[in-house]
């Protein structure tokens, strides 16, 4: 075990550089562990417009690089591997990589988020209930942290609820918008059912997803997907009522129009046979 160091850096995006420069300049002599793939979330980016100092902007990994080459100037040791475990119950704390095992008086874990974080630009949902009693689409969608309003166009009064919580909030929807839309807020994530205490014939579907990269498809199957992340992803169709999916690669690149045919198979079971049944009709 090599010599214990008084400052350990796990990451490498911006963070993790930040904590190099400031440790260093303090004559800790910080060890950063990068990482496989070093450099965070902003080596995936185009322009950065909103980092302090840079009035035109600058490309993610340019301003990557920058920040590294910043970190070793002031005598930060880097390594390019991964950490494979921690730990944090003794002293001196013990961090290992591939390389070996290491001690350190101080860690610090900048090891940020390895997908993609994408905000939701709208607070709320809208969604209207139609002159002819029904809603748009069989299927809800929305992104976790917004809320859900509904309006009510019909003549008749309706009052929405979300059935899977615990205790529900039960607010009517006033006939011909005669007031203000309701306004529900999922508690959590997943798939879950909208119900009616006053139109029980009305249920939908409702996903409450992570992210805002969701479409519900028209009738005919089409649909679309605005604000994708450029880069390799891969995009996933579901039926809920069939239980039917697909997925698909897609590539996506900046200012062009990427289409994905998805298909989803449906093959109805065959009807149970009732064994009772069989069995007196062939004694009878």
């Amino acid at each position: 075990m090599a010599t214990t160091r008084k400052v350990v850096i796990i990451g490498s995006g911006p963070a993790g550089y930040t904590a190099a420069i400031y440790a260093a300049r303090a004559n800790l002599a910080p060890l950063m562990f990068t990482g496989v793939q070093s450099g965070g979330q902003l080596m995936l980016t185009t322009h950065v417009e909103n980092f302090p100092g840079f009035v035109d902007g600058v490309l993610g990994p340019d301003l990557m690089e920058t920040m590294r080459k910043q970190a070793e100037r002031f005598g930060t040791d880097m390594i390019a591997e991964d950490v494979t475990g921690v730990d944090f119950s003794r002293r001196p704390f013990v961090v290992r990589a591939e390389s070996g095992t290491y001690e350190a008086d101080t860690v610090v874990i900048a090891v940020g988020y390895s997908g993609y974080f994408i905000p939701e630009k709208q607070q709320a949902k809208h969604v209207t209930i139609t002159p002819n009693c029904a809603y748009p689409t069989r299927t809800i969608t929305m992104t976790f942290g917004q809320r859900l309003e509904i309006s009510n166009q019909s003549k008749f009064p309706f009052a929405p609820m979300i059935e899977s919580e615990v205790s529900p909030a039960v607010m009517m929807a006033a006939p011909l918008e005669m007031g203000d839309p309701i306004r529900l807020y999922p508690r959590r994530p997943g798939h879950s059912a909208m119900g009616d205490i006053m139109q029980p014939y009305v249920r939908q579907d409702l996903y409450v997803l992570r992210y805002p990269l969701h479409a519900v498809s028209d009738l005919n199957g089409h649909y679309r997907i605005d604000g994708v992340p450029v880069g390799k992803l891969a995009i996933r169709a579901l039926h809920p009522t069939v239980s039917s999916e697909a997925q698909a690669p897609v590539d996506i690149a900046t200012n062009v129009v990427a289409k994905v045919d998805l298909t989803l198979e449906y093959a109805p079971k065959a009807p149970k046979v009732d064994d009772t049944k069989r069995t007196n009709n062939i004694f009878r």
